[in-house]
């Protein structure tokens, strides 16, 4: 089993982690996320069937990084994971 954890390539993305985390709360440290390095759902499915994986979930999630907790939301438009396996 392969879990990916990432950042979609969306506007909202790049509110929440660039404009959100980085330069207005600076939570993270300025150039934390790399705009070219977010992908989308569509884009790393592909890739992970390209090379040899069967991809079985992607699940949104929410992080909230003042109580330092997550959870599922079925909006992939932020964060996501992707669960696959070798095929």
């Amino acid at each position: 089993m392969v879990f990916v954890s990432t950042i979609n390539k969306t506007l909202a993305a790049y509110g929440v982690t660039i404009l959100g985390a980085e330069i207005l709360t600076r939570i993270v440290p300025y150039g934390t996320h790399e705009w070219d390095k977010f992908i989308s759902p569509e884009d790393l499915c592909n890739l992970l069937r390209e090379n040899g994986l069967k991809v079985l979930n992607v699940q949104g999630f929410m992080y909230n990084p003042f109580a330092n907790s997550m959870k599922e939301v079925n909006d992939t438009s932020v964060n996501y994971i992707v669960a696959c396996k070798k095929e």
